[in-house]
């Protein structure tokens, strides 16, 4: 199957986590959702103003978060598509490179050019916590399936493990070359 409909270079893809749906963020600043299986556009949603960086399903399928060189975080329902934002989170200065769910729901993670990483709560989109173990731009975070810890990877090799209620490193280590991806064992 073959998945059209973006105008320029496509950026990010996440599957929906029941496998029926994919969802595409790209430069041309929209988001589009595909049937999995017949490669047919269902939604498209143009929330962002520059390039969507990152998008992500809840655990639920419920909600997506969604990140952009805008600068803007937006929750919204990828049911109804288009004007359908729930939130959008402010005080935001930098463009956001990646975003994800906490297990729950309850909380997203968001990394930076600026090197920072921020926890947000996804409902009222107040930062509750900075991690600042970076010095240089945060390509990528995941939350650990237990949801005590995030992971983040920066473009000078650097993996950080750190802790989501203290906001200390729990582990660091250094690899050759940017991180681009990051992905717990399920254990």
């Amino acid at each position: 199957l073959t998945y059209t409909g973006h105008t320029d270079a496509l950026y990010c893809v996440d599957w929906s986590h029941d496998s029926t749906r994919i969802a595409s963020g790209g430069r041309d600043t929209t988001i589009q959702i595909w049937d999995a299986s017949t490669a047919i556009s269902l939604r498209t949603y143009r929330g962002h103003t520059q390039g969507v960086r990152n998008v992500r399903w809840s655990f639920n399928d419920q909600r997506m978060v969604s990140s952009g060189i805008d600068g803007t975080i937006q929750i919204w329902d990828p049911e109804t598509g288009f004007k359908s934002k729930i939130i959008t989170y402010h005080g935001v200065t930098s463009p956001v490179n990646g975003t994800d769910w906490s297990p729950d729901g309850t909380q997203v993670v968001s990394s930076y050019l600026d090197g920072t990483v921020q926890i947000w709560n996804a409902f009222t989109g107040n930062s509750f916590l900075t991690y600042n173990g970076h010095s240089v731009s945060v390509n990528f975070v995941r939350w650990s399936p237990n949801g005590t810890a995030i992971a983040s990877g920066d473009i000078d090799g650097n993996v950080f493990i750190w802790n989501i209620s203290t906001g200390k490193t729990i582990l660091s280590y250094k690899r050759l070359g940017a991180i681009y991806a990051l992905a717990w064992s399920p254990d």
